[in-house]
Order: C-alpha cells, then structure tokens, then sequence
C-alpha cells in the first residue's frame, strides 16, 4: 500500500535522488507561494529519482534545545496567596483577619474597625503561607 505524503513541509532532493533535510518552514503567510510535499511515496518526482521521503512529525516534535541549561523548573507562586498575605520588609508576613465579610450588623464598630486592619500570620501557619509564596 502507498502512503501520500501531504504534510506541507517542503522537500529537496538530492543529484542521486535520494532525500535531503528539509528546509525549515517559513512564515505562514510566505507559503502561499512555495510549493509543498503532495507526492506519493515511492512516485517519480518531477525533478527525476523516487520521492521515498517520509516525514515523521514525531520525531520533530521530540527536538531538544541544548541552549538552555537542566536545571529544575521554576516553582510557582500560589495566585490565591500571593493576593491574600504580603511579605513585610522585616521578612513578618501580614493577611487579613477573618470574620469580615458577612452578619456585621451584630459586631460593634470598634471590633470591626479592629478587624479591618491587617494581623501577622499565626506561627502555625507561617511554613505553609511561605511555602505557597515561594519565600
């Protein structure tokens, strides 16, 4: 069975017929003008020889960039706490109090002007909200 090749790379061929690398693609809007890989396996090419060239995007898609080093990837900072505590200058960390956001009517202002400031995190939970700021 003959497998047709349409992948829109474009392909070359060599004196003897044989493949060659391709040439990287270019930008999509130039491809308008080139022409691309629509032959059948094992078909005369219009240039002469067998156009036995298969291209495997597997094998495209497994290329390893050796310009970057191998170190570890980058932890990320927890987007719900990075809104919630704040990193004093001192290295203390600072979040809300609780108890806030609803049935107000019964709390007196002084309590809840209080509660509207910020407080340190308790000392039990000062590992984990480090941790999820990465700090």
């Amino acid at each position: 069975m003959r497998a047709v090749l349409d992948c829109g790379r474009r392909t070359t061929l060599r004196q003897d017929g044989g493949p060659r690398t391709p040439a990287p693609l270019p930008h999509p809007a130039a491809l308008e003008s080139v022409s691309t890989c629509r032959l059948t396996a094992n078909q005369p090419s219009p240039s002469g020889g067998l156009h036995s060239y298969v291209h495997d995007a597997q094998k495209r898609s497994a290329a390893v960039c050796f310009n970057t080093s191998f170190a570890m990837p980058k932890m990320k900072t927890h987007s719900g706490a990075k809104k919630r505590f704040k990193k004093t200058a001192t290295g203390k960390l600072r979040g809300r109090h609780g108890m806030t956001s609803h049935i107000l009517e019964k709390k007196s202002a002084r309590r809840k002007r209080k509660l509207g400031r910020p407080v340190a995190v308790a000392k039990s939970d000062q590992k984990r909200v480090r941790e999820m700021l990465g700090k």
